[in-house]
Protein backbone atom coordinates (compact mmCIF):
# COMPACT_ATOMS: atom_id res chain seq x y z
CA UNK A 1 0.00 0.00 0.00
CA UNK A 2 2.69 2.35 1.22
CA UNK A 3 4.83 1.64 -2.43
CA UNK A 4 1.56 1.23 -4.95
CA UNK A 5 -1.06 3.54 -3.08
CA UNK A 6 -5.02 3.03 -2.47
CA UNK A 7 -5.29 0.42 -5.24
CA UNK A 8 -5.55 -2.48 -4.16
CA UNK A 9 -8.62 -4.80 -4.01
CA UNK A 10 -9.51 -8.09 -3.24
CA UNK A 11 -11.81 -10.61 -4.65
CA UNK A 12 -13.92 -13.78 -4.30
CA UNK A 13 -14.68 -15.72 -6.53
CA UNK A 14 -14.74 -18.90 -8.93
CA UNK A 15 -15.25 -20.12 -12.95
CA UNK A 16 -18.46 -21.77 -11.15
CA UNK A 17 -19.62 -18.47 -9.37
CA UNK A 18 -18.48 -15.55 -10.96
CA UNK A 19 -17.31 -12.41 -8.17
CA UNK A 20 -18.80 -13.02 -4.63
CA UNK A 21 -17.22 -10.73 -2.80
CA UNK A 22 -15.03 -7.87 -2.68
CA UNK A 23 -12.49 -5.37 -1.03
CA UNK A 24 -12.53 -2.29 -2.68
CA UNK A 25 -9.60 0.18 -2.87
CA UNK A 26 -11.23 2.66 -0.50
CA UNK A 27 -12.07 -0.08 2.18
CA UNK A 28 -8.21 -1.60 1.86
CA UNK A 29 -6.63 -1.64 5.22
CA UNK A 30 -4.45 -3.59 7.24
CA UNK A 31 -7.22 -4.80 9.38
CA UNK A 32 -9.01 -5.70 6.46
CA UNK A 33 -6.49 -7.37 3.99
CA UNK A 34 -7.13 -10.79 5.57
CA UNK A 35 -10.64 -10.68 4.28
CA UNK A 36 -12.36 -11.07 0.77
CA UNK A 37 -14.38 -7.89 0.91
CA UNK A 38 -18.22 -7.66 1.60
CA UNK A 39 -20.80 -10.01 -0.48
CA UNK A 40 -22.19 -8.44 -3.94
CA UNK A 41 -25.45 -7.39 -3.83
CA UNK A 42 -26.62 -10.22 -5.91
CA UNK A 43 -24.33 -12.45 -4.14
CA UNK A 44 -25.83 -14.81 -1.48
CA UNK A 45 -24.12 -16.82 0.96
CA UNK A 46 -24.48 -19.39 3.30
CA UNK A 47 -22.62 -21.47 5.89
CA UNK A 48 -23.09 -24.71 6.96
CA UNK A 49 -21.10 -27.88 8.88
CA UNK A 50 -20.96 -30.83 8.42
CA UNK A 51 -22.75 -31.47 10.97
CA UNK A 52 -25.93 -30.06 9.23
CA UNK A 53 -25.91 -26.64 11.27
CA UNK A 54 -25.96 -23.27 9.47
CA UNK A 55 -23.55 -21.45 10.96
CA UNK A 56 -19.82 -20.11 10.26
CA UNK A 57 -17.22 -20.55 10.53
CA UNK A 58 -18.77 -23.31 7.63
CA UNK A 59 -18.80 -24.50 4.57
CA UNK A 60 -19.03 -22.12 2.21
CA UNK A 61 -22.25 -22.52 -0.25
CA UNK A 62 -23.18 -19.44 -3.13
CA UNK A 63 -26.49 -18.59 -5.18
CA UNK A 64 -26.86 -15.19 -7.58
CA UNK A 65 -26.95 -15.09 -10.87
CA UNK A 66 -23.68 -15.84 -11.90
CA UNK A 67 -23.87 -19.35 -9.97
CA UNK A 68 -23.24 -22.21 -13.00
CA UNK A 69 -26.14 -24.78 -13.18
CA UNK A 70 -23.78 -27.69 -13.83
CA UNK A 71 -20.75 -29.03 -15.34
CA UNK A 72 -20.37 -29.20 -19.42
CA UNK A 73 -19.95 -32.94 -19.69
CA UNK A 74 -19.07 -33.63 -15.93
CA UNK A 75 -22.48 -35.27 -14.28
CA UNK A 76 -20.03 -36.45 -11.31
CA UNK A 77 -19.22 -32.72 -10.55
CA UNK A 78 -23.19 -31.57 -10.36
CA UNK A 79 -23.65 -32.69 -6.86
CA UNK A 80 -21.94 -29.58 -5.94
CA UNK A 81 -24.60 -27.46 -7.01
CA UNK A 82 -28.39 -28.43 -5.14
CA UNK A 83 -31.15 -26.44 -5.83
CA UNK A 84 -29.00 -23.32 -7.34
CA UNK A 85 -26.54 -23.39 -4.16
CA UNK A 86 -22.94 -23.87 -5.09
CA UNK A 87 -20.74 -25.60 -2.35
CA UNK A 88 -17.85 -24.12 -2.92
CA UNK A 89 -15.45 -26.02 -0.89
CA UNK A 90 -14.16 -23.44 0.93
CA UNK A 91 -14.54 -22.84 5.31
CA UNK A 92 -15.29 -19.15 6.20
CA UNK A 93 -17.49 -16.77 8.14
CA UNK A 94 -18.71 -13.98 7.99
CA UNK A 95 -17.69 -11.09 10.80
CA UNK A 96 -19.85 -9.04 13.02
CA UNK A 97 -19.29 -6.09 10.26
CA UNK A 98 -20.17 -8.42 7.12
CA UNK A 99 -16.67 -8.72 5.70
CA UNK A 100 -16.28 -12.44 4.17
CA UNK A 101 -13.35 -14.25 6.02
CA UNK A 102 -11.70 -17.60 4.03
CA UNK A 103 -10.03 -19.59 6.20
CA UNK A 104 -8.83 -22.31 3.20
CA UNK A 105 -10.43 -25.36 2.02
CA UNK A 106 -12.00 -28.29 4.11
CA UNK A 107 -9.83 -30.89 2.52
CA UNK A 108 -7.02 -28.89 3.59
CA UNK A 109 -7.31 -29.04 7.17
CA UNK A 110 -5.35 -31.04 9.81
CA UNK A 111 -6.72 -31.39 13.18
CA UNK A 112 -8.66 -28.32 12.90
CA UNK A 113 -6.18 -26.37 11.45
CA UNK A 114 -5.81 -24.99 7.94
CA UNK A 115 -2.34 -23.98 5.71
CA UNK A 116 -2.85 -20.14 6.39
CA UNK A 117 -3.17 -20.43 9.94
CA UNK A 118 0.63 -22.41 9.70
CA UNK A 119 1.62 -19.49 7.27
CA UNK A 120 0.34 -16.78 9.24
CA UNK A 121 2.39 -18.63 12.41
CA UNK A 122 5.66 -18.93 10.50
CA UNK A 123 5.19 -15.23 9.50
CA UNK A 124 5.12 -13.97 13.08
CA UNK A 125 9.20 -15.16 13.27
CA UNK A 126 10.97 -11.67 11.92
CA UNK A 127 13.14 -14.19 9.63
CA UNK A 128 10.58 -15.64 7.60
CA UNK A 129 10.17 -13.44 4.48
CA UNK A 130 8.00 -15.59 2.42
CA UNK A 131 5.98 -19.11 3.41
CA UNK A 132 3.42 -21.66 1.80
CA UNK A 133 2.08 -24.61 3.84
CA UNK A 134 0.64 -27.73 2.27
CA UNK A 135 -1.51 -30.75 3.53
CA UNK A 136 0.16 -34.20 4.29
CA UNK A 137 -1.38 -37.04 6.05
CA UNK A 138 -0.54 -36.14 9.35
CA UNK A 139 1.38 -32.50 9.13
CA UNK A 140 1.75 -29.77 7.26
CA UNK A 141 4.40 -29.38 4.58
CA UNK A 142 6.01 -26.08 4.32
CA UNK A 143 8.82 -24.15 2.71
CA UNK A 144 10.34 -20.94 3.83
CA UNK A 145 12.45 -18.02 2.35
CA UNK A 146 14.09 -16.52 4.75
CA UNK A 147 14.11 -12.63 5.09
CA UNK A 148 17.89 -11.54 3.22
CA UNK A 149 20.64 -12.36 5.27
CA UNK A 150 18.73 -13.86 8.12
CA UNK A 151 19.65 -16.88 9.52
CA UNK A 152 16.91 -19.35 9.95
CA UNK A 153 16.58 -22.88 11.80
CA UNK A 154 14.12 -25.00 10.33
CA UNK A 155 13.98 -27.28 13.13
CA UNK A 156 13.46 -24.97 15.61
CA UNK A 157 11.15 -23.07 13.58
CA UNK A 158 9.33 -26.50 13.08
CA UNK A 159 8.92 -26.86 16.37
CA UNK A 160 8.09 -23.81 17.59
CA UNK A 161 5.20 -23.53 15.10
CA UNK A 162 3.64 -27.24 15.98
CA UNK A 163 3.82 -26.69 19.54
CA UNK A 164 2.12 -23.51 18.82
CA UNK A 165 -0.50 -24.91 16.06
CA UNK A 166 -0.83 -28.37 17.88
CA UNK A 167 -0.28 -29.87 14.65
CA UNK A 168 2.78 -31.42 13.10
CA UNK A 169 4.63 -29.33 10.65
CA UNK A 170 8.39 -29.54 8.65
CA UNK A 171 10.14 -26.76 7.60
CA UNK A 172 11.88 -26.49 4.00
CA UNK A 173 14.43 -23.27 3.34
CA UNK A 174 14.71 -21.99 0.20
CA UNK A 175 15.33 -18.84 -1.92
CA UNK A 176 12.53 -18.75 -3.88
CA UNK A 177 8.82 -20.19 -3.90
CA UNK A 178 7.26 -21.28 -7.13
CA UNK A 179 3.84 -19.69 -7.99
CA UNK A 180 0.94 -20.39 -11.09
CA UNK A 181 -0.15 -17.55 -13.05
CA UNK A 182 -3.10 -16.65 -9.99
CA UNK A 183 -0.01 -15.72 -7.75
CA UNK A 184 -0.41 -19.29 -5.52
CA UNK A 185 2.43 -21.19 -4.48
CA UNK A 186 2.32 -24.00 -7.43
CA UNK A 187 2.04 -27.27 -5.58
CA UNK A 188 2.99 -29.57 -9.01
CA UNK A 189 6.07 -27.39 -9.47
CA UNK A 190 6.79 -28.14 -5.64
Amino acid sequence: MKRLGPILCHGYGSSETGLVATLDPAEYTPELADTAGKPLPDSRIRFTNPDGTPSGPGDIAVAGPGVAVGYWRRPDLDTTIVDGWLNTGDVGFLDDHGYLHILGRRRDMIDGVFPVQAENMLYQNANVRLAAAFPRTDHFATLVVPEPGATVDPTRLAANTSAALGVRLTVTLTDHIPLTEQGKPDQQAI
